[in-house]
């Protein structure tokens, strides 16, 4: 049974791994990206204001994105330890 299952993962890496092969020799691809590249620098040269603004709207959206979820501990003045603050009753 368990030759089985091993003989039927290693077929199906040697699929992926095959298929991966075909992807990184693509010349159509590389071409296709070369293509993109040159059209991304034609546009940016184009329109640089714009490009500069785009950058910097993606870049605020990654950084709330991936900022901690602590921000909030943060705005308000509070040094930010990973678990909330204790209520302080009486």
């Amino acid at each position: 049974m368990n030759e089985e299952i091993l003989k039927n993962l290693n077929i199906r890496l040697d699929a992926a791994l095959d298929r991966g092969r075909k992807l990184v020799d693509d010349e159509e691809l590389d071409l296709r990206i070369e293509e993109f590249k040159l059209r991304a620098e034609l546009a940016i040269r184009k329109n640089p204001l714009k490009s500069v603004g785009a950058g910097l709207l993606v870049g605020f959206i990654l950084g709330k994105i991936l900022s901690s979820d602590d921000s909030d501990y943060a705005l308000k003045g509070q040094r930010s330890t990973g678990t909330p603050p204790e209520n302080d009753i009486g």
